[in-house]
This record gives C-alpha cells, sequence and structure tokens, in this order.
C-alpha cells in the first residue's frame, strides 16, 4: 500500500500495537524481501542538556561526581535545553535554604567553567543512535544512493533524523515505516486472554475499546502518578507531569502527551500549561485582548498550541487562510528558526501574506510578529490531535470544530472532493451504534483515526477503508 516515488499517494495501516518480538521479526523480514543493503534504520540524536553537561564536564575534569549528581538534582526536570547560569543560580539558592554548603562551593568554584564551556554544548549532539521504530527502504543500494549515511557499531543508519529539521526521510524520496514494538502490548494481551478464560467472558478486548472514556478511577489513578506501565505515560519525568496537571477527562490526557513533545519541551509548554491551568481567566483576558478567537481556538490547550491543528486554525481564522494553505504552512513554520529561511521563497510568501492577514484582523505588529515566533516554535516537532486524542472524532465546521455527535442537519463541513478542500453542507444524519475504530497512519504523518466504513479518495474513486484494505489499494494525499 505504499508507493515511495510517487508523492500523490501514501500509506494506510491499521495502527495497532505490535509485540517486541514481532517487531525483531519484521525487520529481517524487509530486508529479506528488499535487500540487505537497501534497508537500514533512521538514526536518534542524543543532545546535551543542562544535567548531561555538568556530569560531562564533572567527569571530564575529575571533579566529585556525588556532588555533581546532588546539584542536577535541583535543576528543572521539564525542559533539557536549559540556560546553565539560571539552573545554577536556582540550584544554589534551593542549596543555600537547606544549608549544603557543599554544594553552594561546588557551583562557585566551578561557575566559570559550567557557564563558559557548558552553555556552549548545549543542545549540540552527544551521541547517535537507532529510532526505536523509523526503518527506511531505499530503491538502490544505501552506499549508491543520495542519503548520507552513519554507522553505529555494525549497524548502517541513515544520517538524517526523522521530525529533526526541515529534511525528512519521507520528503527525500525515500519509503520510510514507523514499526512500533512494545512489551507492555504483549502483556496487555496475555492478560486479556487470561481474563476472558477465568471469568468467561468473550470479546473483552473489543469491549474495552469501544467503552466510554469518562470512568473517574481512571482518572483518579492517572493524578497521583499510578500509570508506571501504561505507553507514553510511565517515565518519571512525565509521570511528575501528569501529577502537576491532575487530568480529569480524555482531553487532559491527550494534552499531556502532546506536551511531552521536543519543541513544547524546549519552549516550555508544560509549565506554561500548568500555570495557565491554574490562572485561567487571566489567560482568556490576555490572548482574548490580542483577538477574540485566538482564545477561542486555544481554549482547550489553556492558551497553549500543543498540536498541529491549534497552529492551522490561527493561520486560518486569524491569516485568512484556506485548510490546505494552512496544513503548508504549518510545515513550512518550522523554518523559522533554523537560519536558512530567507532563502526559501515559499516560506518568505506565506510569512508575507499571514502578517497582512493579522494586520487586517486589527492585530498589532508587535503582538502578530510575537504570535509568529510562538508558531514557528511550537511547529519544529508537535503531534496532531488526533495522535493523542481517544476520544470522539472532531469535525471542522464553519461554525468552529465540533463533535461526530454534535453535528446537525445544515452544518457546513469541511470535506474532501477533486484534490481541493471545500465546505460541503450535512443533508442528513444516521445513527450507526458504536464500532471500532482505526488509527490511519499517512506517509507524511499524520494520523486520523475512522471506522472500516469510513471513505477515503483512492485511484478508483472513493471507497471505504474496509475495501481498500482488503484489496491493497492507494490513497490519495492532500498533500
Amino acid at each position: 500500500m505504499y508507493d515511495s516515488y510517487n508523492k500523490n499517494f501514501t500509506v494506510v495501516s491499521h495502527n495497532c500495537d505490535i509485540s517486541s518480538h514481532i517487531h525483531k521479526q519484521i525487520e529481517p523480514y524487509l530486508k529479506d524481501k528488499y535487500g540487505n543493503d537497501t534497508v537500514c534504520h533512521i538514526i536518534n540524536f542524543g543532545k546535551f542538556g543542562a544535567k548531561t553537561v555538568i556530569k560531562d564536564l564533572c567527569r571530564i575534569y575529575e571533579l566529585d561526581f556525588n556532588l555533581s549528581n546532588r546539584l542536577t538534582s535541583y535543576f528543572d526536570t521539564l525542559k533539557s535545553e536549559l540556560d546553565i547560569s539560571e539552573q545554577l543560580e536556582k540550584a544554589r539558592s534551593i542549596a543555600k535554604t537547606k544549608n549544603e554548603n557543599d554544594i553552594v562551593k561546588f557551583i562557585d568554584d566551578n561557575k566559570e567553567l559550567f557557564e563558559n564551556i557548558g552553555q556552549k554544548l548545549i543542545g549540540m549532539v552527544r551521541s547517535c543512535g537507532l529510532h526505536a521504530s523509523g526503518i527506511l527502504i531505499s530503491n538502490k543500494k544505501l552506499v549508491d544512493s543520495d542519503m548520507p549515511i552513519y554507522k553505529i557499531g555494525d549497524d548502517i543508519v541513515t544520517a538524517v533524523q526523522e521530525g529533526g529539521d526541515e529534511r525528512e526521510v519521507a520528503e527525500l524520496g525515500y519509503c520510510k515505516l514507523d514499526i512500533l514494538g512494545l512489551k507492555t502490548a504483549a502483556v496487555n494481551e496475555d492478560a486479556i486472554r487470561e481474563v476472558e478464560k477465568i471469568y468467561d467472558i468473550k470479546d473483552l478486548e473489543k469491549k474495552l475499546i469501544i467503552s466510554d472514556m469518562d470512568d473517574e478511577e481512571v482518572y483518579k489513578r492517572f493524578q497521583v502518578g499510578d500509570c508506571r506501565d501504561i505507553f507514553q505515560f510511565g517515565s518519571d519525568n512525565m509521570i511528575g507531569l501528569i501529577k502537576s496537571v491532575h487530568p480529569e477527562n480524555i482531553h487532559d490526557l491527550a494534552c499531556i502527551n502532546g506536551l511531552w513533545r521536543p519543541a513544547a519541551i524546549i519552549n516550555s509548554a508544560p509549565e506554561e500549561f500548568i500555570n495557565n491551568r491554574k490562572n485561567i481567566e487571566e489567560t482568556k483576558k490576555r490572548l482574548s485582548n490580542i483577538h477574540p478567537a485566538l482564545w477561542e481556538i486555544l481554549e482547550k490547550t489553556s492558551g497553549v498550541m500543543i498540536f498541529q491543528e491549534n497552529i492551522m486554525m490561527i493561520q486560518q481564522k486569524l491569516g485568512g487562510f484556506s485548510m490546505a494553505e494552512a496544513d503548508k504552512g504549518r510545515k513550512i513554520l518550522k523554518l523559522l528558526h533554523k537560519g536558512n529561511q530567507d532563502k526559501n521563497e515559499a516560506f518568505n510568501n506565506m510569512i508575507k501574506r499571514f502578517g497582512e492577514g493579522m494586520l487586517n484582523n486589527g492585530i498589532s505588529e508587535e503582538d502578530g510578529k510575537a504570535l509568529l515566533d510562538t508558531m514557528g516554535k511550537y511547529s519544529e516537532y508537535s503531534f496532531n490531535l488526533s495522535h493523542c486524542l481517544g476520544g470522539d472524532t472532531e469535525v471542522i465546521t464553519s461554525k468552529g470544530i465540533k463533535t461526530i455527535k454534535d453535528i446537525v442537519v445544515g452544518d457546513k463541513v469541511v470535506s474532501y472532493d477533486d484534490g481541493e478542500v471545500v465546505e460541503s453542507n450535512v443533508t442528513n444524519k444516521f445513527e450507526q451504534g458504536r464500532k471500532l475504530v482505526y488509527d490511519i497512519v499517512f506517509e507524511n504523518g499524520e494520523k486520523v483515526r475512522a471506522t472500516l466504513d469510513h471513505k477515503f479518495m483512492t485511484e478508483n474513486g472513493m471507497l471505504p477503508l474496509r475495501n481498500i484494505l482488503e484489496n491493497n489499494l492507494q490513497v490519495c494525499s492532500i498533500d
């Protein structure tokens, strides 16, 4: 279902969690099918953060490593690319309050080393590894391709990190697959089978999938951090964020998931989200003063541009972009802080048009520049909402975003027709009960959720997902 060299088509797959032993079977299969010298992993960069810089400098200069561990334990845990001077001052203040004079002296004695050398290393590549799930397939031997490659141990990897900068593996014309292997998926599957057997229950997995998302007991467990073995929510830092946010519904969990992305973390989004939730009326007033529509767009995310949809809606409502233009603009925006954007004509045209749109909507030039700067930062690596949210499908209408259940006859909804994004009137609505939904994973990384009856444009016309999967058909991309 994948044509890696035809940009008009894309991937559709039933996205189910795969246990790690299956993951180990898929990679050898791909190498056997396409050639051992045409398949490789995508690289993953580990970068210097404030903590690693301090610890590495202590190793190199043979300073007390136990003191370095105690010192960095006072650093902010919600982001890694920190200003070292600011963090050292924070740590010094905490240590002084606790009468930990050895840490205060340690900071004072080595401040010049930490600040002058350490700060220069922040954000630089510290190590290279294999991307957890990213696989590249080339149509020729990797050594003969134009894809830069790198050797890690005995493994050959692509030297381009997907999602790391403006260069994308898929955009360079190569087939890129995400093969996710989760140990907990196998554990969950075994547990479901055992419960079905012991309690004589049939189709337990199906019943769990179609159950509602409003179980208060579940959210109480999340609120105290009892989510260690849940995918995406089980790390120490994530649990700390969850306990700070105190999620009350599925959308809160979606926001938390989206907040723990590189762009959001670097731009202090977790702290801003927590602070905004505590001061929601003040946040509403601040954003509404820039433009009333800005708060309407960001209300569900407490004033933070967590999702790609937030950025797209701002471009539409405040810049006058169409749906398709906003999607392209979102991708171009990530060039804003890369340093080479001036050479990109599409980028310059988009920035100029968006600026004019904001002025026409009564947004001051100062507010417009600040808004654009924030959008550029969050565009670098953010999730789309459907990737994080497992609740009701949301649809963009002429009156804003609605869930499917809230759509009524007469609403105008956005649809895809003959290569164009258009508005169509809802003429009827049918209740078809609750059904299993599937994650649809597109070549460009976008994901949507749909039932097997949901129709997509193919080379054979509009067809249900069921027929597309059964007949191995290609799906037309909106890009």
